[in-house]
């Protein structure tokens, strides 16, 4: 009797352990290891039996190792084919941005026929890349594309027929760049002329934008907390030498603080070719502080030689305004240059 009890526990343990892995599955989709769980609904209306068309479309999965200053990023994704034509055997792809990162993470898993229509499904993984324009540092959008092109080998002079197929694209809702928001996603066929033949092209544009709540406090506040403390010298007197050596001593640590701040952001800004907004941002920096280290430099010269308290005054107010107006205006001058050119 024991035996068969254990046995029957054994039993129950495994029928439990079976029923979860089934429930684990919802009910009317597909497994995770089926690339179509990623495509729902492919076989739509709008997908029309024509002659030499191809029905085109890519389900980005994550995004690994996103080099920004240089342009590069790794997409992982699905892409899938479909055609009615039969004089179609099989698409003849290539990457026009990129390569696989290893020659095996370009792979077919999936092919046949459904609902009339000739399907390949293949998952990728492709190391990319794609000129960035900085123009607006830190708040700029960068468009990140898949860009692949189809060739016809048996007439090279008939061009494929490329249709999107947009319901069934995307980003999938684990795509993650740290930092980074997906704010659109665009879709296009070009067709690219070669001296001998004519190939289309599409395009998947990926749209991102970088978090304000990153970009402000590595890259706006610490230049203006540089500021902040170099305009508290404006509170010394110069006429002390004491006071005097502290000014100096605390605008030129600021001022050598933001160069060393300017040259380490370098290694994280893209090639440009036009000033972008830190560029105009940490011009004003730079003046602000150099400004305030030669009114106090000025003013302590002016004392030493004339012993005039009032002008000193005088010094020490006009180069307050001085310092905090012409940097603004620079600012102001430089922006509006960088949005009418």
């Amino acid at each position: 009797m024991s035996s068969l009890w254990r046995y029957l526990c054994l039993a129950g343990i495994f029928l439990s352990f079976a029923l979860s892995i089934v429930a684990s599955v919802p009910s009317g989709q597909a497994a995770p290891n089926d690339p179509t769980a990623y495509v729902p609904n492919v076989v739509t209306e709008d997908m029309v039996v024509e002659e030499n068309v191809i029905y085109v479309g890519i389900w980005v999965i994550n995004v690994y190792g996103f080099d920004y200053p240089n342009g590069n990023y790794v997409f992982d994704y699905y892409i899938y084919f479909f055609w009615s034509d039969p004089n179609i055997t099989t698409v003849q792809w290539y990457m026009m941005n990129g390569k696989p990162s290893n020659p095996i993470t370009k792979e077919m898993v999936a092919n046949g026929t459904s609902q009339g229509f000739n399907f390949e499904f293949w998952r990728v993984r492709a190391d990319l890349s794609y000129p960035l324009e900085s123009g607006n540092y830190p708040f700029e959008p960068v468009t990140l594309p898949i860009s692949i092109e189809i060739v016809n080998p048996n007439k090279p002079g008939q061009p494929y027929q490329l249709r999107w197929l947009e319901e069934s694209s995307g980003v999938d809702p684990g795509f993650k760049i740290v930092g980074w928001d997906v704010t659109d996603v665009q879709y296009s066929i070009v067709l690219h002329e070669y001296p001998f033949v004519e190939s289309p092209q599409a395009i998947m544009d990926i749209a991102i934008k970088r978090e304000m709540i990153v970009a402000f406090p590595e890259v706006i506040l610490p230049p203006l907390i540089f500021c902040l403390v170099s305009a508290f010298s404006f509170l010394l007197r110069m006429d002390d030498s004491g006071a005097f050596g502290l000014r100096v001593g605390l605008n030129t640590s600021m001022l050598i603080t933001a160069v060393l701040f300017n040259l380490s952001m370098q290694k994280q800004i893209p090639p440009t070719s036009t000033i972008n907004f830190y560029t105009i941002y940490i011009t004003g920096v730079f003046i602000f502080l150099a400004l305030n280290l030669i009114v106090t430099i000025l003013g302590y010269v002016e004392f030493n030689y004339h012993k005039d308290p009032a002008k000193l005054k005088m010094i020490n107010r006009y180069g307050v305004i001085l310092s905090t107006s012409i940097p603004i205006l620079i600012i102001l001058m430089l922006a509006l240059a960088l949005w009418v050119f």
